[in-house]
């Protein structure tokens, strides 16, 4: 019993034993050699064997694997079953395929950059215009004009495949807009071209022509009068009267004579006759030998005004009284320049201060420190809203266009009087227009029959 115990004990030790020299036995074998059992009589054969390596080959692009040779041994005889060891004489070799170069994306094309021989036409109502006429052109990649072909004509009527334009009727006048057509890289774009139907003139403003013609035909009739030696009276204005005073005043007191030109550039119409005002200041300023001290706002004017008031010294007869340093540049600020302006007259104290120009909201600032040194004060602009602190705060005044007439009242010039002499009978005759008008208003509203008489001179006048 106990001997039949012990050979089971050791029938399962052996057991387990071989079992596991079967099992772990492959496991000290390198990885590149298996084996195969061949259970064949006298044979040979073809083993396909997988190896680990061959994993490893390229995995971003399909390898191309190439088989190694392998050596089979055959069994030694037909009833025999033996193991053949099979070994690899060869490496596996895996190479990728040689890579293929993307062929590089081609540049997106800029759209052409068009341009017509005619961009706007104009015709006159009730003509037609051959669109023929009309071509348009691209710059190539050598900077050369190159033509391109309009496919097609449209209007923004909704008309389409246009040749020849038509306005919509013969009395039609306006601007339409017209559509060349033309391919730009399969894409099918439009250019405008804008066609301007209209007359020559407006023959509802040919009265307008009229009235110019014979307001300038009077101020040439005014100037040719007075170039022939006649003159014309000139009503006194109270601010140019006082010029002559102020400059005395100053000339008494040994102090400067402060001018402002204003605001505004050279292109300013008041500028212009702030600066025929100082040519003659300047010149009563240089008889005088007073010092003139003139601030400017723009470069300009300060140039212009160096030339002005240099000339008036020559004419005086005191060229070398003038000294540019008096005429100077400040800033294009307005508060800014405002400062320094007030800035002088505290320092230099001047006993005439002239206003005369372009002003806007400094005006009380000036007037109101020119009035704490005690000077005496001439303003005059074209600022209407301006007028009222020139006014309370200034001693003269000039008012409306006396600021414009300023410059033939001083300089009694024949052209400049005579073109004063021709503005107002211009203004007489304006005058007398809208009175008519007014009578004829009254009239038809009390006599309904007049009507038609009202209708027809308010017809002279109508423009559009």
């Amino acid at each position: 019993m106990l001997f039949q115990i012990k050979l089971k004990s050791f029938s399962l030790r052996f057991l387990v034993f071989f079992l596991t020299i079967v099992f772990c036995l492959p496991a000290f074998f390198p990885l590149y050699a298996q084996t195969a059992e061949v259970i064949a009589p006298a044979q040979t054969v073809e083993v396909s064997v997988a190896l680990q390596t061959a994993e490893t080959a390229v995995q971003e692009a399909p390898a191309a694997v190439q088989t190694a040779e392998i050596a089979v041994k055959e069994a030694p005889s037909a009833a025999q079953t033996s193991e053949a060891k099979i070994e690899i004489s060869g490496q596996i070799k895996a190479e990728a395929p040689a890579a293929v170069p993307e062929a590089p994306a081609a540049p997106a094309q800029k759209p052409m950059k068009v341009s017509a021989s005619k961009r706007s036409v104009y015709i006159t109502p009730g003509q037609t215009f051959d669109l023929s006429a009309i071509t348009l052109s691209a710059k190539s990649a050598e900077g050369k004009d190159e033509p391109v072909k309009i496919e097609s004509w449209s209007a923004d009527t909704g008309s389409v495949n246009l040749n020849v334009y038509t306005p919509p009727s013969a009395s039609f006048a306006g601007t339409v807009t017209l559509l060349a057509n033309y391919n730009d890289a399969g894409e099918t774009k439009s250019f405008e071209i804008e066609m301007k139907v209209r007359t020559v003139y407006i023959s509802e403003r040919i009265i307008v022509l009229v009235i110019a013609l014979i307001l300038g035909l009077i101020i040439v009739i005014s100037i040719n009068s007075t170039l022939s030696g006649k003159s014309y009276f000139i009503r006194k204005i109270g601010g140019l009267n006082a010029i002559d005073e102020a400059i005395g005043r100053s000339t008494e007191m040994g102090k400067p004579v402060l001018y402002l030109t204003g605001l505004s550039d050279v292109s300013s119409i008041a500028t212009i006759a702030s600066i025929s005002i100082l040519s003659y200041v300047a010149r009563k300023t240089a008889e005088y030998e007073t010092s003139l001290l003139v601030p400017c706002c723009r470069s300009l004017v300060m140039n212009t005004a160096r030339e002005v008031v240099k000339e008036s010294y020559l004419e005086a007869g005191k060229p070398d009284a003038y000294n540019a340093e008096n005429i100077k540049y400040i800033t294009d600020d307005q508060f800014g320049f405002v400062s320094g302006v007030d800035g002088i007259m505290l320092r230099e104290k001047p006993a005439a201060n002239f206003y005369l120009g372009h002003f806007m909201a400094e005006s009380l600032i000036y007037a109101e420190t020119g009035n704490s040194i005690g000077a005496i004060q001439i303003a005059g602009t074209s600022e209407f809203s301006q007028i009222p602190f020139f006014v309370a705060a200034c001693d003269y005044c000039l008012i409306g266009e006396e600021l414009f007439a300023a410059s033939a009242y001083l300089s009694r010039k024949p052209k400049d009087v005579g073109t004063l002499r021709g503005q107002d009978i211009a203004k007489l005759v304006i005058m007398a227009i809208v009175i008519i008008g007014v009578v004829l208003e009254t009239v038809a509203a009390v006599n309904p029959g007049l009507s038609s008489s009202l209708g027809m001179y308010k017809s002279l006048f109508q423009t559009k």
